[in-house]
């Protein structure tokens, strides 16, 4: 008989309930959102997500909110609590993946060629 496996995490449990809670809300199957999400994550990978049974990356995380239309807050409300989540982010959620990876490419570049502030601006 296999042991019941617990949650790596609080975390992990708190994100993949609310995982499940969304897309139970959306009447959506483990499969169906699966196909949403274009192939990048299986059923079997979102069903571990929604039991907290392995770490979900940030990105997985931006993923399945877009998937869900929800924000990457409402699936873990600890997330982004340093950052404001302000027009900018609902509208980059809205993009589509071409244009979210030109955006992500665009603020690399970005970062890597800034120039450090001077001390006191």
């Amino acid at each position: 008989m296999a042991e019941k496996r617990e949650p790596i995490s609080d975390d992990m449990e708190e994100i993949g309930a609310n995982i499940k809670r969304y897309r139970k809300q959306k009447k959506l199957t483990l499969e169906q959102l699966a196909d949403k999400l274009g192939g990048s994550y299986s059923a079997k990978i979102l069903c571990q997500y929604e039991h907290g049974y392995i770490n979900i990356g940030s990105q997985a995380v931006i993923d399945i909110s877009c998937a869900l239309a929800v924000t990457p807050n409402q699936l873990y409300p600890g997330w982004i609590t340093e950052q404001q989540q302000d027009e900018a982010v609902t509208d980059f959620m809205l993009l589509n993946k071409g244009n979210q990876e030109a955006v992500r490419n665009l603020i690399k570049t970005l970062l890597e060629n800034q120039t450090p502030l001077p001390q006191g601006a």
